[in-house]
């Protein structure tokens, strides 16, 4: 595709369809890439002019999508696909590459109406989608074993004796994380163990802030933990295991820019496997 192009993919209902230049159906317009509205609270003052800010928040998102079939024998079937593919029953998601940019954003379908004068003329159509969370997001988690283990084979290839090494694991109980979104964001985390392991516990080395579970985990136990707005929770063997998060715990963001994560436990931390993944979150594309 051309660079300079924009290019709308829309997932609904098991179902895709794309818009853009060279695609089937045109894209004609489309609003509400930018950002979303935001909305500020403010207290009036009861002894002074003016007021004061108690709030801040991004609105809910509107996408506004306008497309254009082209008058042919097949712009009936067109129409009829259309009305069967917008169907509100199930939420979805758009991908939005714009000049090379790509990112996702959910999405509720709010409306879709289709025009055409006559026979004649194109068939034209408007569809509306509420963004609930009006944050767009990378399409794909970034993530990773912060534990993972190193290869030692080299070419030529040589046998080594019997007991010789193949790979190792790194350890390492630290990272950086560059969080490169437009605002502070949620993770989820899931730790693997292979032996015992004791109170298992991720910290942000940048803000002081720690999460610990009090669980003794056994082998091929997996615990997850997620802080994401609105989802934050935490799992044990698939099921909710909130109970075990330590009072002194804080379920934190990645704050923007760079994170130095670090995993340990009070016993056992070797035998951990970390898996930390998320998207970076953005006011538009």
């Amino acid at each position: 595709m051309n660079n300079q192009q924009i290019l709308l993919t829309i997932a609904l209902g098991g179902k895709t369809l794309s818009l853009g230049k060279d695609t089937e159906i045109k894209l004609v317009d489309v609003e509400g890439l930018e950002s979303p509205d935001y909305e500020i609270s403010v207290q009036n003052n009861a002894q002074f002019d003016g007021g004061t800010v108690t709030g801040r928040r991004a609105a809910p998102r509107s996408i506004l999508i306008t497309g254009e079939c082209g008058c042919s024998e097949d712009t009936e079937r067109q129409r009829a696909a259309l009305i069967r593919f917008f169907n509100p029953a199930s939420p979805g998601q758009l991908t939005v590459d714009y000049c090379g940019v790509v990112r996702r954003i959910g999405f509720e379908l709010e409306s879709f109406k289709a025009h055409r004068a006559n026979l004649y003329e194109p068939l034209t159509f408007l569809a509306g989608l509420l963004c609930p969370d009006p944050y767009f997001r990378d399409v794909d988690e970034h993530g990773g074993d912060m534990a993972a283990k190193r290869g030692l084979l080299t070419a030529p290839f040589v046998l080594k004796p019997e007991g010789a090494a193949f790979s190792v694991r790194t350890m390492r109980q630290e990272a950086e994380i560059l969080n490169d979104g437009d605002k502070p964001t949620g993770f989820v985390v899931a730790f693997h163990a292979t032996d015992t392991v004791l109170n298992p516990s991720f910290e942000s080395l940048t803000t002081g802030e720690k999460i610990r579970v009090n669980v003794r985990l056994q082998a091929g136990d997996v615990l997850t933990v997620s802080t994401l707005r609105g989802q934050k929770r935490i799992e044990l063997g698939g099921k909710s295991a909130n109970h075990l998060l330590d009072p002194q715990s804080t379920l934190f963001q990645l704050q923007r820019g760079v994170n130095v994560l670090k995993y340990g436990a009070d016993s056992g931390y070797t035998a951990l496997s970390v898996y930390p993944k998320w998207s970076a979150e953005y006011l538009g594309v």
